[in-house]
């Protein structure tokens, strides 16, 4: 298996651990820490990672731009990406640190009369710890790329995995310690840096890198800026769409709302990462076949591969939440979040097309053509800002749903495919590629709901994941006999094979 298949399993791999660590970190850290230190930790975490997430897109970048250089065996070209990358990063860095700073001397005057003074100091030091976090991890971003454009996915995805398991059992080793919040953080920092430091030695050691900043090129920074502020272009719109359903609904319909709609859209945000798990896999491939080839038959043919296989992991996730997902937020949660079901459900339906096509704009990165699916992106984030607060007058908490989808789902949709087919991929070759897994789904979905009227779920774990089970085996027989292509058994046969080497080499 090859880095790059390998790079695909252990990503799904590591979105189930990651998954399911954080079903359980949130109650654990409940347990031992009062929601008051709880809600400071949320409320200083969230502005220090809006920061964080604004690396102006040079991660992508650089994966571009350093994959290309490779194909084209051009060594010199690639260090001066480096380099160039390397001073950006030195500036980004410095110019956010001092956003950061100013924004701690907003902490007091902002959040003073709302804190008390305990509060206060636990919040500056929170502050503090991740703007700490933040300053080593955003520069870190560069080894990162770095490695994802040498194709070395398998080192990643096992550092990751690692850290999965090794950062909660350090956290809760902190709070039976002693059982504050300041100490999560440290412990959170501690880790992050020693996960930046892993793919430093790597780049360093393995791959021979050097990282000397440089800004003598000026026409390699230019050419590097430009492309990265399309990328932060896009990348800010998806902020935009997460983030505006809590401020549209805090302003109009309460913190119930607000509530409601914040726990839908962790849901939607766990069904979104699919897509990333695999995008940043083939962006070297991409942009090294478009280097040497300019043909967008590669694309067109990952393109098409990657919409069945990310249209069969996302369906399974919608149906099965249709079916378990009202028992699994009273398990989960409790009652009183009933309204979250329907608002997730919407939520999920509107971006399921956007998750089947996710590698399109990672091939738009690749041609360099990312400028237009940016720009539209924007345009419909603003769109949802116009749109959400009418929606929420008519229609409460479900308006601002009922907005994202005819947004993102529906306008954006519609206009992302219209430049795919004009800069020349095929559709119609996508959509009867991807066309018996929407419609498999569906049967799939009447059949088990059917077999619910039968089999009645009780809300208990075990009826749960007994009727999980079921899911997963009536909806993956129906794809593997009427769905699966050479393509796919291929995958699976692979897949196998190393899972036995693994084995033979344990046992």
């Amino acid at each position: 298996m090859n880095e790059r298949k390998a790079g695909i399993l252990l990503s799904y791999l590591n979105f189930g651990v990651n998954s399911i660590v954080m079903l359980l970190y949130v109650p654990m850290l409940l347990y031992y820490v009062s929601k008051e230190q709880y809600g400071i930790y949320q409320m200083i975490g969230s502005f220090i990672s809006v920061i964080a997430m604004l690396d102006f897109g040079l991660s992508a970048t650089i994966n571009r731009f350093v994959a290309r250089a490779d194909s084209l065996h051009d060594e010199k070209q690639a260090q001066n990406v480096l380099n160039a990358s390397s001073f950006l990063y030195l500036i980004l860095t410095g110019l956010l640190v001092l956003i950061g700073v100013g924004g701690y001397f907003l902490i007091a005057p902002v959040y003073g009369s709302a804190l008390s003074a305990a509060d206060l100091s636990t919040a500056q030091q929170i502050f503090l710890i991740l703007l700490l976090n933040f300053a080593i991890c955003v520069p870190g971003n560069l080894f990162l790329a770095l490695l994802q454009a040498k194709e070395r996915f398998v080192f990643c995805q096992l550092l990751s995995f690692f850290f999965n398991f090794f950062t909660p059992l350090v956290i809760w080793g902190v709070l039976v310690w002693k059982a504050n919040v300041v100490g999560v953080v440290w412990a959170q920092t501690l880790c992050n840096i020693l996960v930046v430091f892993g793919y430093y030695l790597y780049c360093k050691i393995r791959l021979k890198a050097h990282f000397v900043p440089q800004y003598r090129n000026k026409a390699l920074l230019k050419q590097l800026m430009g492309f990265s502020f399309f990328v932060f272009v896009g990348n800010l719109a998806g902020l935009l769409y997460s983030r505006l359903g809590p401020l549209v609904l805090g302003l109009l319909a309460g913190a119930l709302a607000v509530a409601n709609y914040y726990i839908a859209s962790q849901i939607l945000m766990v069904f979104m990462v699919i897509p990333s798990l695999i995008n940043a896999v083939f962006l070297p491939k991409l942009s090294g076949d478009w280097a040497t080839t300019a043909s967008l038959e590669t694309q067109e043919d990952i393109f098409c591969k990657t919409g069945r296989l990310q249209g069969m992991v996302a369906l399974l996730i919608l149906t099965g939440f249709i079916l378990l997902g009202k028992s699994f937020l009273m398990l989960w949660l409790g009652s009183g979040n009933e309204m979250c079901y329907g608002l997730a459900i919407v939520l999920m339906v509107g971006v399921v097309v956007n998750i089947m096509q996710s590698i399109g704009p990672t091939i738009l990165l690749a041609i360099n053509k990312y400028r237009y699916y940016a720009c539209v992106c924007m345009g419909t984030a603003l769109l949802n800002m116009l749109l959400a607060f009418p929606f929420v007058k008519w229609y409460g908490t479900m308006g601002c749903a009922i907005s994202f989808t005819l947004c993102v789902g529906v306008l954006n949709g519609v206009l992302i495919n219209v430049y795919y087919h004009k800069i020349g991929l095929r559709l119609g070759r996508f959509f009867k590629a991807v066309w018996p897994v929407i419609g498999w789904s569906a049967v799939a979905l009447v059949l088990l709901v059917a077999l619910w009227r039968i089999w009645p779920m009780q809300t208990t774990w075990l009826s749960f994941f007994l009727h999980g089970i079921c899911v997963v085996v009536v909806y993956s027989g129906l794809m593997a006999r009427f769905v699966f292509k050479r393509f796919e058994w291929d995958v699976l046969q692979e897949i196998w094979q190393k899972g036995q080497e693994i084995v033979g080499k344990i046992c």
